[in-house]
């Protein structure tokens, strides 16, 4: 057994390899940002990776299908750099199934926390909501574009494979005892059956435990709406630092 508690584990345990779970038909809205150089580097200032560009995305997922955990997902994802890996950090994530924010951080290393999501589909129209503690933490508005000549550019923003930070902190005292760097990407397993873009908003609400209000002001830069058969995958320890 591999979870904690051991006699009573957290979530459904992975029997399966190479490719744990799936979720197939599942939608994703991605919205494309672009902030001050500076306010990335914050974020990555207490981690080991690099900065690479001045870009971020903020996407809402709907996992409810998947034959493992049913679950909704929000995530902040940042392009970044690991010695020669060029990837997307996820700084922020949230999710709605408290099994399935035990198994991505213990596993993984994802940074998850329950909180409310919403995804609204409607024609062309999609509508997404974060909620944690009473605020509305992340506010997306997308309307699909069927024109191709009124298509906005979405930029090229890495964010597979996944780096992931997984942080264990000391038990006699304050400080972290060991950090790795993890490498998970499920892009090369899952395929997208649908794509469109769009025009889109996004707003946050101000939370000192949630920071992400902090890479305001913002340009958003447009959108994509995709439907995928999503495989998960397990991952690749690639560093260690004993602290």
């Amino acid at each position: 057994m591999s979870t904690i508690p051991i006699h009573a584990p957290p979530y459904p345990p992975l029997l399966k390899t190479p490719i744990p779970y799936s979720c197939p038909n599942l939608p994703t809205l991605s919205i494309f940002c672009e902030t001050d150089e500076e306010k990335i580097r914050e974020v990555l200032e207490h981690t080991p990776f690099e900065f690479v560009m001045n870009k971020f995305v903020v996407s809402i997922s709907d996992f409810r299908k998947c034959d493992w955990i049913p679950f909704m997902d929000a995530a902040v994802i940042i392009p970044t750099k690991f010695k020669d890996v060029v990837g997307g950090y996820i700084a922020y994530e949230y999710e709605d199934n408290e099994a399935s924010v035990l198994a991505g951080r213990e596993l993984w290393g994802y940074p998850k926390k329950i909180a409310k999501i919403e995804l609204a589909i409607e024609k062309d129209q999609i509508k997404g909501a974060v909620y944690r503690e009473g605020l509305r933490l992340i506010d997306v508005s997308c309307n699909l574009i069927n024109d191709v000549e009124k298509t906005p550019q979405v930029p090229e923003v890495p964010i597979y494979p996944h780096l992931l930070l997984q942080v264990i902190p000391k038990a006699e005292g304050p400080g972290v005892f060991i950090k790795r760097v993890i490498v998970r990407d499920t892009s090369v397993v899952s395929k997208i059956t649908m794509k469109k873009f769009g025009n889109a908003s996004i707003s946050f609400g101000k939370s000192e435990y949630d920071p992400i209000y902090r890479l305001l002001p913002i340009k958003v830069l447009g959108a994509t709406f995709t439907i995928s058969d999503f495989k998960g995958t397990w991952a690749k320890v690639i560093n260690t630092f004993f602290v």
